[in-house]
């Protein structure tokens, strides 16, 4: 098994996938610091809840990491590796030469539907999935949890380390 120590991980993302990838980064020895927006990281605010009235899934899915409330260059500069979910990746990429820089976005970063909105539901129904699940004449099904999500940062987190 290998390991990935002595990477720094800044993750500026703010959708499950970010979070994922990063988080398996971490598991294999990463230091990641996952930059939260004003109000904290989205998935703060996803049920369920503990007694605490913590959300399951951001303890989940920020598991590992070190939390830091905003961006700052010397963050940036010494990280080897960017997770971002679109953020200006490229000009990330060529402010930070030397890092590796993920951008993990629903529709991609170029293309006419690149600035389209996207989440599970709408990768289950550009993908098929949803076409051949649920019944017909009904609202279209997306897979439990954040299938989708995993999916894509497990993709990213193979991405980056190959």
């Amino acid at each position: 098994m290998f390991t990935l120590a002595g990477i720094h991980v800044v993750d500026l993302g703010t959708r499950a996938s970010t979070a994922w990838c990063s988080r398996l980064l971490a598991d294999f020895g990463a230091e990641v610091l996952a930059v939260e927006p004003p109000g904290g990281h989205p998935l703060r605010r996803h049920p369920p809840f503990d007694a605490a009235g913590r959300s399951i899934a951001a303890r989940y899915f920020l598991a590992n990491k070190a939390s830091v409330p905003a961006a700052q260059a010397a963050l940036l500069d010494a990280a080897d590796v960017i997770v971002t979910s679109g953020l200006d990746a490229a000009g990330l990429a060529d402010t930070h030469r030397d890092a590796i820089v993920c951008a993990i976005t629903p529709h991609g970063l170029t293309g006419r539907y690149c600035d389209f909105p996207g989440n599970d539901l709408t990768a289950a129904a550009r993908s098929g999935w949803a076409s051949v699940n649920g019944l017909a004449g009904r609202p279209p099904l997306k897979g439990s949890g954040y299938q989708a999500s995993l999916q894509a940062g497990t993709v990213a987190w193979g991405t980056v380390v190959c």
